[in-house]
């Protein structure tokens, strides 16, 4: 089976796997060996009648630049899920110190560089998994209805700041 060494998804696509009428929301996977840098839109909605929101996955093995949207609603049933699954994360303002450039001149801290406002407009329950650590540097404040956040660590999750969700959960494993 095949991979891409890097993978990027320009602001102006659309990756679409909505459900039509009933149904539910289908799977989007965007995944690299290497560096995976999304700018554009997911979307793997429920159907209008029926059915449950969809899963994304979005995933650098070594680095991943996240800078989209996702929706993964239902109109009549539960919201679908988003996985981030690099080595390391970090959620801080984008403004943070001991800023590096990554293959794409972009600027990151860390293997997914998250601005808190990126997660809290995502149309989906969030699931933030790292090999060795999540550091949580600024507030999240998941909006969407239902959404939740987990968090997932093979070594240190650090929380510096409050997390909160609009009737979801905050699972920390």
């Amino acid at each position: 089976e095949q991979t891409a060494t890097f993978t990027f998804v320009g602001s102006d696509v659309s990756l679409n796997a909505d459900a039509l009428s009933e149904g539910d929301g289908g799977r989007v996977i965007v995944w690299a060996d290497n560096t995976t840098r999304l700018s554009g839109d997911i979307k793997a909605r429920g159907g209008s009648a029926g059915g449950d929101g969809g899963f994304a996955e979005v995933s650098g093995k070594l680095n991943l630049v996240f800078r989209g949207t996702a929706d993964l609603t239902a109109a009549s049933g539960s919201i679908g899920s988003i996985l981030f699954d690099p080595t390391s994360i970090e959620v801080r303002n984008a403004g943070g110190d001991n800023i590096t450039q990554n293959l794409f001149g972009e600027s990151v801290n860390s293997n997914l560089d998250f601005d808190a406002d990126l997660l809290e407009g995502l149309g989906a329950s969030v699931t933030l998994q790292a090999n060795n650590t999540i550091v949580i540097d600024e507030a999240i404040n998941l909006t969407t209805a239902g959404a939740s956040l987990t968090l997932q660590a093979g070594r240190n999750i650090d929380i510096n700041a409050s997390i909160t969700t609009n009737n979801g959960s905050i699972v920390i494993i």
